[in-house]
């Protein structure tokens, strides 16, 4: 009776057919439940669940690596330009003022 459920909760949610399910033993099928599960709960719980396709095999589990360096890099780069940009115009508005109290 056990197996008979399984097999049911396979092919109604987890689309499975019952012709893979037919020669395979309750242990085995616990398994494929379990993890039909698990990749059920992944796919919900990822944001671009909206692109998945049935058809098209599942994405690998990535762990991102993070890192500060390469923000501190960015940052620091953003300041030098902020402050290079700034010195080029105060450059050239002593420049074009000709040194004559501020007046043009």
């Amino acid at each position: 009776m056990r197996k008979k459920e399984l097999k049911k909760q396979l092919v109604e949610l987890y689309d499975f057919e019952m012709s893979e399910l037919e020669n395979k033993s309750e242990i085995e099928l616990e398994k494929l439940l379990q993890k039909s599960k698990n990749e059920a709960i992944i796919l919900k719980n990822n944001p671009n669940k909206f692109f998945y396709i049935k058809s098209m095999p599942k994405p690998k589990e990535i762990q991102t690596k993070t890192s500060t360096k390469a923000g501190w890099i960015v940052f620091f780069a953003f300041i030098g330009i902020l402050l290079l940009a700034l010195t080029l115009f105060m450059t050239l508005a002593f420049i074009n003022t000709g040194g004559k109290n501020g007046t043009f």
